[in-house]
């Protein structure tokens, strides 16, 4: 059981220790915080892989806009 503590003009949460060690969690880990039907939900953000990312991108090439306008530089 923990409860809500005052930290400088916020409220913040301690979490337990084993519960942080079984999900890999340090300090520093990065993580979302999110309600969901009345519940507050902490989760290590997902971190992406790039080849991920990649397979998300459009497989075209470049596409001609024209030539430079202005002090546009490419």
């Amino acid at each position: 059981m923990t409860h809500l503590a005052q930290w400088g003009n916020s409220l913040g949460v301690r979490l337990p220790r084993d519960i942080l060690k079984h999900l890999k969690m340090d300090k520093g880990t990065e993580i979302q915080i999110y309600e969901d039907q009345g519940k507050i939900i902490i989760e290590k953000k997902e971190k992406y892989k790039l080849e991920d990312l990649l397979k998300t991108t459009c497989p075209y090439g470049e596409i001609a806009s024209g030539h430079d306008v202005g002090n546009e530089e490419w």
